[in-house]
């Protein structure tokens, strides 16, 4: 039992100890303008671990800069992101345990490294290379 008391928290600090790059509260990191666009929608009480889930789900719906941001609802413990494309929206379980705010700073990160390499990729397509 003891074994079983010690390995979560050995996950936890091997899993907060991997992220690299800014935190979504430093004005480097790419997403820092949509994160503060939708903390300051959102209810002063939730967490910033929760306000950058939030930043996350909205971000792989779509809605990825602060100007595709209609509004942010919290309804019984949810919190309902609307962007201005119709069909990106976001739900989010407030009462879920969030990661951390560093595991999704970097997950963030992550996205948008994949999404330059895609975009790299089709543009060496669309010029005739390979």
């Amino acid at each position: 039992m003891i074994a079983l008391s010690a390995q979560p928290a050995q996950t936890r600090e091997t899993q907060v100890a991997a992220p690299k790059g800014p935190s979504l509260n430093d004005a480097s990191h790419p997403d820092h303008a949509l994160h503060n666009a939708l903390r300051s929608k959102l209810p002063s009480l939730i967490s910033n671990e929760t306000a950058a889930h939030v930043t996350l789900l909205a971000k792989q719906n779509g809605i990825d800069s602060p100007d595709k941001l209609q509004n942010v609802t919290v309804r019984d413990g949810k919190a309902f992101v609307m962007g201005t494309t119709p069909g990106f929206r976001a739900a989010v379980h407030l009462n879920q345990p969030a990661p951390t705010l560093e595991q999704t700073s970097a997950q963030l990160l992550a996205g948008e490294s994949q999404q330059q390499q895609a975009q790299q990729e089709q543009q060496k397509v669309a010029m005739g290379g390979r």
